[in-house]
Formats: C-alpha cells, sequence, structure tokens
C-alpha cells in the first residue's frame, strides 16, 4: 500500500493577519464615517420638519435659513453653516437647499470628504 501526504487545509499565519487587519480598516471606515452619515439624516428631518409647517412660506428667506440652522443646532449638526443654505421662491412657495461637504480624518494625514445636497419644497 502506498501512503499519500495529506494536504494541509487552512489559512496561513499571514493570511489570518492579514484578513484581520482587512476587518480593522473597514471597521475603522465604517465608524469614522458612521457620524457624518447621521449627521445628514438630521438635515433631512429638518428639512422635512419645514416642509410640514404651512406657516413657512409667507417667511422671508432670513428666517427660514434662521429656522433650519436653530433646528440644526438643536440636533447638534455642525457641518451646516448658514453659508450652505439656499431658499428661493418658486410657484405658491419656497425651494429650500442645503449643499455641504462634510470632513473627517481618518489615520494620520488621510482625510475622507463626503458632499450631500438636500432640497425640499415649501409651502406647494
Amino acid at each position: 500500500m502506498r501512503m499519500t501526504p495529506v494536504r494541509q487545509r487552512g489559512m496561513t499565519t499571514i493570511g489570518v493577519v492579514l484578513l484581520l487587519a482587512m476587518i480593522a480598516f473597514f471597521v475603522l471606515i465604517g465608524l469614522k464615517l458612521y457620524p457624518i452619515y447621521y449627521d445628514s439624516f438630521k438635515v433631512g428631518a429638518a428639512l422635512d420638519s419645514l416642509k410640514a409647517d404651512p406657516t413657512l412660506a409667507g417667511k422671508s428667506s432670513v428666517e427660514v435659513v434662521d429656522r433650519l440652522m436653530k433646528r440644526l443646532s438643536i440636533d447638534n449638526v455642525d457641518h451646516v453653516e448658514k453659508s450652505d443654505v439656499t431658499v428661493e421662491k418658486s410657484g405658491k412657495g419656497i425651494r429650500v437647499s442645503v449643499e455641504y461637504e462634510a470632513r473627517k480624518n481618518i489615520v494620520g494625514n488621510v482625510d475622507v470628504m463626503v458632499s450631500f445636497s438636500k432640497a425640499v419644497e415649501v409651502g406647494n
């Protein structure tokens, strides 16, 4: 009877270390990006709450921006400035849009920048 060597199966130590490093990298990216996207959802919710306010269509653009900024301040959204908000008259109502960028440091001198653009029609 002839004996054949048994094939080894499984990953090597280097393979396991590389796999764990990749998993750690993606977890780090996810943990760093989650707050940015969570703030984006808060901005969308603040815009939707403006949409539900029927008295807002008669307000000036400065008052609309102030209301939005107060709501964002209550929600602790730091990435949106007054200059990122635009208010335009459209038909019977107004269009409120927010365009902003958020930058987050990942590791060392490596940053990630994410752009957001959200808009809502108020008073139509």
